[in-house]
């Protein structure tokens, strides 16, 4: 193999490796965010090494196969070395590949849900703040009432949660409005943005004409 055809071999192989685990992960992870993540490219560098060498291996028997060929093939039989090989001595497994590879997808899927959660974080607190913008105490209450009836609280729990937040807000009008938006976003935020639109129209159509 010349210099050129091993250059060539390595991109290819990088190529099918990431196409690979677009398909893999992607649903693993619920987005493409993980092309972000160091963790990621640690990983990619990792099982490309060891589609080149497989693609090495595969070369010296069969001379005459394309290179993107041999490329896929190294692929391939990376996936079939993660999976299978164990090191093992006097009988006793001291190291598995597909324990390294599951510890870094487990790793990607952490990271992600830790970034959806700092997001949805966020958006719940910029829907609260629409919702106690548009909406007072008495709204609030009656949505949040809902809200939690449709998820199967008991009328009892619903009177006691709300006690519970008015108690907490020790008289502060403001902040007491402000746990209740928040519970509204946090529970379904499609619904608060919905809520927050339909208050805006009213406010809206409520202004007297100049």
């Amino acid at each position: 193999m010349t210099a050129e055809q091993f250059g060539v071999l390595i991109g290819l192989t990088i190529l099918f490796t990431f196409v690979f685990d677009v398909v893999d992960l992607q649903p693993q992870i619920g987005s493409f965010r993980f092309l972000q993540s160091l963790t990621y490219w640690f990983y990619l560098v990792f099982r490309a090494l060891l589609g080149v060498l497989a693609g090495i291996a595969t070369y010296a028997v069969s001379e005459d196969l394309a290179l993107p060929f041999v490329a896929l093939i190294g692929v391939l039989a990376s996936v079939t070395i993660l999976q299978n090989f164990t090191m093992s001595i006097g009988g006793n497994e001291i190291a598995k590949l597909s324990n390294l590879v599951d510890n870094y997808k487990a790793k990607m899927v952490a990271e992600e849900a830790q970034r959806r959660s700092r997001l949805n974080e966020s958006h719940a607190l910029q829907q609260q703040q629409e919702l106690v913008k548009v909406f007072d105490k008495a709204d609030l209450t009656n949505f949040l009432r809902q809200m939690l009836l449709q998820a199967g609280w008991k009328p009892e729990d619903i009177n006691s949660y709300l006690t519970g937040l008015e108690q907490g807000a020790q008289g502060n009008a403001e902040y007491l409005e402000a746990m209740m938006a928040y519970k509204i976003a946090s529970m379904n935020i499609e619904h608060a943005r919905t809520l927050a639109e339909q208050g805006r129209r009213a406010q809206a159509g409520a202004k007297p004409a100049a």
